[in-house]
């Protein structure tokens, strides 16, 4: 009876350590919500809004800024940095538009490729609400 007991009693801590594990790890990580940007790019500055959801290391969402409203997916590296993507017509040619960023606090911070037109940064804070 007791070793059926001490099996129930580790299994029940192993289970419980391996769920505060993965609320750490998604709460280290977590890029979910509504995010306000300062952009700077060769064209000058300006705000963007990605609205972003986050399942495990996945990302999906959409982009709101001077390139229009776009869907846009990405990978969360690590507890902290992450990559997004979304296409856009820039000039009459499509751009895979990559934004590579990382959590700091509250904010976030990163640089943007626009491909073969240059390479931007950006900075913001979620919104809150």
């Amino acid at each position: 009876m007791r070793s059926k007991q001490a099996t129930l009693g580790r299994a029940a801590l192993a289970t419980l350590a391996l769920l505060l594990s993965t609320q750490l790890v998604q709460a280290a990580g977590n890029v979910a919500g509504t995010w306000l940007l300062n952009v700077t790019t060769m064209a000058g500055k300006g705000d963007v809004t990605l609205i972003l959801e986050q399942e495990g290391d996945q990302i999906s969402g959409t982009y709101k800024g001077s390139l229009g409203e776009k869907p846009l997916k990405g990978t969360l590296k690590d507890d902290d940095t992450f990559e997004l993507s979304f296409k856009a017509d820039a000039m009459g040619s499509e751009l895979d538009i990559v934004y590579t960023g990382k959590l700091e606090g509250s904010g976030i911070t990163g640089k943007i490729s626009f491909g073969s037109l240059g390479d931007g940064s950006f900075s913001g804070k979620r919104k809150e609400g």
